[in-house]
């Protein structure tokens, strides 16, 4: 995958993640799992799911996103992460 196309997932998924309000960390009953999916970040990003997937997974490999395993599959952008639940 290039990098520009990997560098555009993963502004999409720091944006995601730094937006992420603290309260749904403690009121999980409105947190909206399908908003960090794969599946979102291609419908919102005009991408093949499969490119996406493969750039999220690659992005995991390096440590740079975290990956919540389930369904869906959840990604988080680390550092963004951290802060939030640092200020909970």
């Amino acid at each position: 995958m290039k990098k520009n196309k990997a560098q555009l997932i993963l502004n999409e998924i720091e944006k995601r993640t730094s937006d992420l309000p603290k309260d749904y960390f403690l009121d999980s009953k409105d947190f909206n799992y399908s908003y960090y999916s794969t599946i979102s970040v291609a419908n919102d990003l005009n991408m093949q799911r499969t490119n996406v997937s493969k750039c999220l997974n690659e992005l995991v490999e390096d440590k740079i996103l975290i990956k919540i395993t389930g369904k869906p599959i959840l990604y988080f952008h680390k550092k963004s992460l951290k802060k939030i639940l640092i200020r909970i």
